[in-house]
């Protein structure tokens, strides 16, 4: 792992494990074991996802953009996309709900 590679990592678990007890604070152990659980999976794909260099994600970007675009277009689709708060930004997919418009940002990064 490069320097600087290291050093971004350090900085975002340091950040990850200050929400945790930000977290524990506000609400104790109750939701603390569940965002642990996603602070693992977060720091598995962030491993996972470096091992892979840029070059080799440049050529999937088109066909990434693309499906990330059918799936803004899900969200407006009613009974597709849910709504929350008077938006409707989310698809749900069982014990979870995503938000599209997270991946498009990736997307958009990559296709530039």
């Amino acid at each position: 792992m490069s320097s600087l590679r290291a050093n971004l990592f350090l900085v975002a678990l340091g950040l990850s494990l200050l929400g945790l007890v930000m977290i524990y604070s506000a609400v104790g152990t109750s939701i603390l074991l569940v965002r642990i659980g996603h602070m693992v999976l977060g720091v598995a794909a962030f491993f996972v996802t470096s091992r892979v260099r840029y070059t080799a994600w440049r050529k999937y970007a088109p066909a990434l953009y693309l499906i990330v675009l059918a799936g803004l277009v899900l969200v407006l689709i009613p009974g597709v996309g849910s709504q929350i708060n008077g938006a409707r930004r989310w698809i749900d997919l069982g014990p979870m709900s995503i938000q599209p418009a997270e991946f498009a940002k990736l997307a958009v990064v990559l296709v530039l």
